[in-house]
């Protein structure tokens, strides 16, 4: 745990944590970062126009994408040069 933004950096201060991190206010942008970070070493790429949108594509043929909506993901993709539509 960091301490919030305005308090001074002291390593001699201990924070107690009241609220599990759902109850936090940084919860949903901590929980953005772990996944975002994840989904690049995975090999996913984020689209430029949509932050919620990654692709993966491994050969011309392979394209997986997963769609993020709060704490939800769905993965779908193409294999093997199998048509989309």
């Amino acid at each position: 745990m960091e301490q919030p933004e305005g308090f001074t950096k002291d390593p001699n201060i201990v924070l107690r944590l009241q609220n599990a991190i759902y109850g936090l206010k940084q919860a949903e942008l901590t929980w953005w970062h772990k996944l975002d970070a994840s989904m690049k070493d995975l090999g996913f790429k984020q689209l430029k126009l949509e932050a919620k949108i990654f692709r993966y594509q491994k050969l011309s043929t392979n394209i997986t994408v997963a769609i993020v909506y709060i704490d939800d993901t769905f993965f779908c993709g193409v294999k093997d040069g199998t048509e989309l539509g």
